[in-house]
């Protein structure tokens, strides 16, 4: 990934020193290291963000856990056409 995703993660943790009391960056970073499989990094920033006071288990979804309507489908989010934007 050429260093790109350990750019971010740095330029997160330089937005969360900045503002402490945004809890999106760290949540961001959460994102990033759990798509990485760092799971110890990933939960060390998700306590970070709840120390920053988010809700952040109101933020997170497990895949697995989605329980979809009687009759409704699972869609790949590439089959998922996108709504052309409002203007």
């Amino acid at each position: 990934m050429d260093g790109k995703v350990d750019e971010a993660i740095a330029a997160l943790e330089e937005l969360a020193r900045e503002d402490p009391a945004d809890y999106r960056p760290l949540f961001c970073q959460s994102v990033l290291y759990r798509a990485l499989g760092r799971e110890a990094e990933a939960e060390s920033a998700l306590q970070r963000c709840r120390e920053a006071g988010c809700d952040c288990a109101a933020l997170v979804v497990d895949p697995a856990t989605v329980v979809l309507p009687a009759g409704a489908e699972a869609v790949d989010a590439e089959e998922v056409e996108p709504e052309p934007a409002k203007v």
